[in-house]
C-alpha cells in the first residue's frame, strides 16, 4: 500500500478511524472524506456523501494533487430521519 492514494468516506467514525490508521501504517496516502471534521486540511476533506457536487469537489482536489486515486472505501452512511430506527 506504500504510496497508494486511497480515499475513505466516513473516516471519522468508529470503523473509519481504524481503517484510516491502518492505511497510514501501511504508508498509503489516505484522504478522509467526512462531513464531521474539526480541522480540515489536504487529507481531511469535509464532504457530504449525499451531495454529488460535494463529492465531486473532493475527488477533483485529490486528482489535482496526485493525478489518480488507487483505492476507494465506501464507509460513510447518511444519517437520515430513520437512522437508528428498528427494522421491525
Amino acid at each position: 500500500m506504500a504510496g497508494k492514494v486511497v480515499v475513505i468516506t466516513g473516516g471519522n467514525g468508529l470503523l473509519g478511524k481504524e481503517i484510516v490508521d491502518h492505511l497510514k501504517k501501511c504508508e498509503a496516502k489516505v484522504f478522509n472524506l467526512d462531513i464531521n471534521h474539526s480541522l480540515e486540511d489536504s487529507y481531511n476533506i469535509k464532504t457530504d456523501v449525499t451531495d454529488e457536487p460535494s463529492v465531486r469537489k473532493a475527488i477533483d482536489a485529490i486528482v489535482v494533487k496526485y493525478h489518480r486515486i488507487d483505492g476507494w472505501i465506501n464507509n460513510a452512511y447518511p444519517r437520515t430521519a430513520d437512522w437508528g430506527v428498528n427494522v421491525e
